[in-house]
């Protein structure tokens, strides 16, 4: 006796994926993301080369470090296929170029390596793409830093120009010992009697000492003391009878 029986076999097809879709650029700057996604799964698993993303179960998933990025794709069946890699690009800014006045109208940073430009009042400065910049006028100046990706940008500051009173006002003043561990004195000459203001301030712009002294007869001598500040840059302003200079003062 012979019997015969049937069944139906089901053979399911895998996943038909697409390239893994990207926003914008496959390229972008530190501090920045870059999602990616994919289309056409019940089930989604996201790795970066060999590592599994944990919890990266998404259709989509937000990129912010550089990787060979690739998604598992499930279907409602279970059937399974993988993407291709897609390499995500995440471009290191550069470092933030900050500037110091060494007197005599000269802005200096010390970046290096990479593609400056300075600024005055917002406006580009034609031509002024080296690390120092002698200024003209009074007003704001910034710089920019670029890799020719990413750009990177200073504060922006005020410094007044300084004319010949203020050349000579310059040379009357003296600092000693500069560089100092904190504390230093400050020696003013002058034939006249003066008005005087000093304030003290950070690369960051914060005023760490400030006083005034009215109707100074002559010779003036102080010694400050900024033991309290971290050891670093600072600008000082000198005022006498409406006349100001700046000068760096460096605590080691």
């Amino acid at each position: 006796e012979t019997y015969i029986d049937s069944d139906f076999i089901h053979v399911h097809a895998p996943p038909d994926l697409n390239p893994i879709s990207y926003l914008e650029n496959d390229s972008v700057c530190g501090g920045d993301s870059i999602l990616i996604f994919m289309d056409g799964g019940y089930d989604y698993q996201w790795y970066n080369d060999t590592i599994l993303l944990f919890g990266e179960n998404d259709s989509s998933y937000l990129v912010k470090q550089t990787g060979s990025y690739w998604v598992m794709v499930t279907n409602s069946y279970g059937c399974k296929a993988e993407s291709q890699p897609k390499i995500i690009t995440i471009v290191p800014n550069p470092p933030i170029p900050n500037f110091i006045y060494l007197g005599n109208n000269k802005l200096k940073t010390f970046i290096s390596g990479y593609s400056l430009q300075w600024f005055f009042n917002g406006n580009i400065i034609p031509g002024a793409t080296t690390q120092s910049y002698i200024i003209d006028s009074a007003g704001n100046y910034s710089l920019t830093a670029t890799n020719g990706f990413c750009t990177s940008y200073s504060d922006t500051v005020f410094y007044n120009y300084v004319g010949i009173e203020e050349n000579l006002l310059s040379a009357s003043l003296k600092i000693f010992p500069n560089p100092n561990k904190g504390e230093f004195t400050l020696n003013f000459y002058s034939d006249n009697v003066s008005d005087l203001e000093i304030s003290i301030q950070d690369m960051l712009g914060r005023i760490v000492f400030s006083e005034s002294k009215n109707g100074v007869p002559g010779n003036f001598s102080e010694t400050i003391n900024l033991n309290s500040s971290s050891p670093g840059f600072y600008l000082l302003k000198f005022t006498s009878n409406g006349s100001s200079i700046n000068k760096k003062i460096v605590v080691e």
